[in-house]
This record gives structure tokens, sequence and C-alpha cells, in this order.
């Protein structure tokens, strides 16, 4: 009926190009988001994992000093375990062994290992990102103390 205002109109409205304009943000955003998730969650886990390691080692390392004194191997497990903290559930290993050398004093020791799961989805992320070049885990946490028997 009024074909000059209905062209009007659609001059004011959005421009052809704004659509594409629009698709092209969502398409970088979607990029970006994705490597910005990977990131986050790379630093909490990374930062778990630390965490893991440090109460492994110091549960090796506090049951190598319990075994010093001559307690049992029972005992020093069951201080180990105490001393992982948070990490010393079914997870957690502990071996217990005792060297001697020739001529030098005799040692013990401990052995502590972890099982550790990812609690966020990077190793899938990453899995998805390298092709399947990724281990998913559980990752292995294991330390070692060896120290002389008193």
């Amino acid at each position: 009926m009024f074909p000059h205002i209905a062209r009007w109109t659609r001059r004011r409205g959005r421009p052809a190009g704004a659509l594409r304009e629009c698709g092209q943000a969502m398409v970088e955003f979607s990029l970006v988001l994705t490597f910005m998730l990977v990131l986050i969650f790379g630093i909490i886990d990374f930062g778990r994992a630390y965490i893991c390691y440090v109460e492994v080692t110091n549960a090796a390392r506090e049951g190598a000093r319990l075994g010093v004194t001559g307690a049992t191997t029972s005992a020093i497990t069951t201080q180990a375990q105490n001393t992982a903290g948070p990490f010393g559930g079914s997870n957690l290993t502990v071996n217990v062994s005792y060297l001697t050398s020739p001529g030098l004093d005799s040692q013990i020791q401990v052995n502590t290992s972890y099982s550790l799961s990812f609690i966020t989805p990077v190793s899938a992320l990453v899995h998805l990102m390298t092709g399947g070049g990724f281990s998913t885990g559980p990752f292995p946490i294991t330390s070692t103390s060896t120290m002389h028997m008193e």
C-alpha cells in the first residue's frame, strides 16, 4: 500500500551485516569460553593435585619419622593414613620396607601413593581437544621417605 514507508522502515532497522556480526560474536565467544573453562578447570585441578602431593609427601615423612623409633608396620601405616588428611582414605596405599646395607645403619623407607581423580571435566576437554592423546586419569601421586633407624 505504502511502499515508500515500508522501504524506509527496513532501512532504519538493522543493517543486513548486523546479523552476521552477531553470529560472529557468538562464535568468538564460544571459542574464548572453551579455552577459559579449560584454563579455570586446569587451575582448580592443578591446585588440588598440588595439595594432594604435599599431603602424600607429608604422610610418607611422618610415617618414616614414627618408624625410626621402632614402631610396628601397622602403626606406621595408621600414622601415614591419619596424616594424609582428606587424602588418607582407601585410595592411599602405604608400603613400609626396612633397608639394611653392610657397613651402614639400618634405614626405613615409607612409600605412599594416592590415586587422584579430577573433579572438573578438564581431562575430558583436553582429551577432546588433543584428539585422544591425553590420559583421563586417575593419576598416581607417589612419594618416598627414607630415614636412618635410631
